[in-house]
């Protein structure tokens, strides 16, 4: 085996990184490169047999596979093909397109846009060569896009002419660009021979902060076999098979303001190492005189163009107190969207925030700002903040907004907070903007104040606990807030100012400590169940309703109200029952049900919402000679059940060689079965919930 070792960390290695990668060939044996600025080397040295390692291919490498791979994957750590995003794989195909046959080739553009395109089997031939695996067939959700046979722009066609007639999909991305770097430094650290390829650590930085070292495994293929892109590798090529990272507790366990700062440059520079892992607070720290970035933003620069959190970070009920953030008049991003402000400023769904205490907080910033989270996604648990909140619109004490600008869901269950907010539209004492979002066991207490933008114009959508609730539920939820305006006001109210097809269910206001306003001001589909109680009796019932550890009891989420049958939760069950919500759809069901279309509310209909995690449903058909499986809940269904909220639509009537055959559902979880037989003749013309529960014993309902 033959080793190259750079000792230690050398400063100067981090300068002569920062600007690589030219349109050269992106593999060994391609055409030569131009236009090289300041290469990446690794220091000659020998193994124990002697034997030099070859400094050429590890810095080409370098140049023409980690540098881009880092800027679109932030490092990003993957032990199979499989495990790679799907835009990430495609974005780098791509690239190497790009510097392999030339920007001339397959672009297509006008005065505004421009593209660079790809056909499904160039994409599939990349991915191959470069990756091993096929190009992925979903990117629909990524920032690719494509088409069937046409690539336009607002209507006029704009693909080339060498591409015309193509009856397959063409690919586009105007996102990634020719010579894209990190915005960070990269250095080679170790080169290891394997005899089948080659292992390359990679140090990294950012600012005077080290990020998490990260190793690369490539195989030589020494011929291409592929009849479409062979020829383009004469000499073979090199293929990424593996990236490792080594994040370390010297980055997941903080205790001191720096390394609090440290995990925000981290996040913050694109880096993607630390996704999976878990950050814990292990001292209470006081923020006095430390400056920060809300950690997860907006940025330019990267790839997708947003860095957010995506990762758990668990206070261990410790307190971060006197963090200031004043960003009053932050750019926007590229999309004309504002940054969001907070401690973290923006999540992604996959983050977990718990047992985290902020106290004596002072956050300043335009849209989307709250204490704990600017723009959230994610889950949150047993969190607490206190302090002030100022901006213009999506303003709130502990979240700005869920799901501003972005898609997923959030959760929210035993947090709350003191605070003075103060904003000029979408403001509320817990969120500014409650949308598609589950939030349970919440409390707001203190004030809410509204101004306007400008002198004489009426600000709006202002409330205690929400100022604009959309598609979301809140449920147990307590505010004790005064609501005031500065100015002439509109939808505002003591717990909500504007609520959009969502459920507010079991919560309560202080009704000694908001102003004459209603509980609820405008309302436009749904259902609002929220009562005002004098205060000793409010004080009484937060204590008896939100113990101390609360758990969340249900699981159903709203989600996608204008495209999609996506319910929320209406109606309460013990934690403890084995339960599904059965809808007998008519006109009362629109109410609850999130969907833009009017729902069918013919005879026979039935919507079928599982509860508990892990349940398992089957439909059968009841023959006089025996029950037939016609239906049983795949994983996907599953999951988008316990994270979206989806309902299994059933036909209670089975129609099957002209004659009808009722149908078994049976629900299965931890050993107990239940079985029901659905009988729409006993809705009685309204909306049902049906409760099923069942013992270890056996079934019943």
């Amino acid at each position: 085996m033959r080793v190259v070792k750079k000792p230690g960390k050398n400063p100067v290695f981090w300068e002569i990184l920062a600007v690589c990668l030219s349109a050269a060939v992106l593999l060994a044996g391609c055409a030569e490169r131009t236009d090289k600025e300041n290469p990446g080397k690794a220091e000659g040295s020998s193994s124990s047999s002697g034997v030099e390692v070859d400094e050429a291919v590890a810095s080409r490498l370098l140049e023409e596979f980690i540098l881009p791979y880092e800027a679109l994957a932030g490092g990003a750590a993957f032990a199979s093909p499989e495990e790679i995003q799907p835009d990430v794989m495609a974005a780098f195909c791509f690239y190497a397109a790009q510097a392999q046959l030339g920007e001339e080739r397959f672009l297509a553009g006008d005065e505004n846009h421009q593209y660079m395109l790809l056909p499904e089997e160039w994409l599939d031939g990349y991915a191959q060569i470069l990756f091993g695996a096929s190009a992925p067939a979903d990117l629909g959700d990524t920032e690719l896009v494509y088409c069937d046979s046409e690539f336009s722009d607002e209507g006029k066609t704009i693909l080339p002419e060498e591409l015309r007639g193509y009856t397959g999909r063409v690919y586009g991305s105007s996102y990634v660009k020719k010579g894209m770097v990190p915005d960070y430094q990269v250095s080679l650290q170790e080169v290891k021979d394997t005899g089948s390829g080659v292992e390359i650590q990679v140090g990294r930085r950012v600012d005077s902060i080290d990020l998490p070292d990260v190793t690369y495994s490539f195989v030589f293929v020494p011929a291409v076999e592929n009849p479409l892109l062979g020829e383009q590798f004469p000499a073979g090529a090199y293929r990424l098979t593996e990236v490792q990272a080594d994040i370390g507790p010297e980055f997941t366990q903080i205790s001191t303001p720096q390394q609090l700062v440290q995990l925000s440059k981290m996040v913050n520079c694109g880096d993607k190492t630390y996704v999976g892992s878990t950050f814990v607070l292990t001292e209470d720290l006081d923020m006095s005189g430390v400056k920060m970035e809300p950690i997860g933003v907006v940025r330019r620069f990267s790839y997708k163009g947003v860095n957010p959190f995506a990762a758990t970070f668990d206070g261990q009920g410790h307190t971060i107190s006197h963090l200031a953030m004043d960003h009053p008049f932050q750019p926007a991003d590229s999309n004309g969207i504002s940054l969001p402000v907070g401690l973290f400023g923006r999540t992604a769904q996959t983050a977990v925030i718990q047992n985290l205490h902020l106290k004596d907080l002072s956050i300043r910033g335009d849209s989307g700002v709250g204490g704990l989270a600017g723009s959230f996604s994610g889950r949150m648990y047993h969190c607490t903040v206190s302090g002030e909140v100022s901006g213009k619109s999506d303003v709130g004490g502990m979240v700005g907004g869920t799901m501003v600008g972005g898609t997923g869901n959030a959760e929210l269950v035993d947090c709350h907070v003191d605070v003075q907010v103060t904003g000029t539209g979408g403001t509320g004492g817990f969120a500014g903007y409650a949308g598609h979002a589950w939030f349970e066991g919440c409390s707001a207490k203190g004030t809410v104040s509204i101004g306007a933008d400008e002198p004489g114009s009426v600000s709006g959508v202002a409330g205690g606990f929400a100022g604009h609730q959309q598609g979301s539920v809140i449920r147990n939820c307590f505010a004790s807030v005064n609501v005031r305006t500065m100015t002439n006001a509109s939808m505002v109210g003591n717990f909500i100012g504007l609520s959009e097809y969502a459920t507010t269910i079991h919560s309560y206001c202080n009704a000694d400590a908001g102003s004459a306003w209603d509980l609820v001001d405008d309302d436009y589909g749904g259902y609002i169940d929220v009562t005002a109680l004098p205060k000793a009796e409010y004080w009484k019932k937060l204590e008896e309703s939100i113990p101390e550890g609360y758990t969340k009891d249900n699981g159903i989420f709203g989600t996608n109200y204008n495209s999609k049958v996506a319910l929320v939760g209406v109606v309460d069950f013990d934690k403890d029952t084995l339960a599904a919500l059965i809808y007998y759809p008519d006109e009362r069901t629109n109410n609850y049900v999130q969907d833009c279309d009017s729902l069918d509310v013919s005879e026979g209909k039935m919507l079928l919402i599982p509860i508990h995690k892990d349940f398992q449903v089957a439909v059968y058909a009841d023959f006089p000679e025996g029950r037939q499986e016609i239906y049983r809940a795949s994983a996907e269904d599953k999951l988008a059940w316990r994270t979206k909220g989806y309902a299994l639509r059933l036909d209670c009537d089975y129609l099957l060689l002209e004659e009808k055959v009722p149908i078994i559902l049976q629900l299965e979880q931890d050993g107990r079965t239940v079985e029901y037989v659905p009988d729409p003749s006993q809705a009685g013309g309204q909306m049902q919930v049906v409760y099923l529960d069942a013992t270890e014993e056996g079934p019943g309902f």
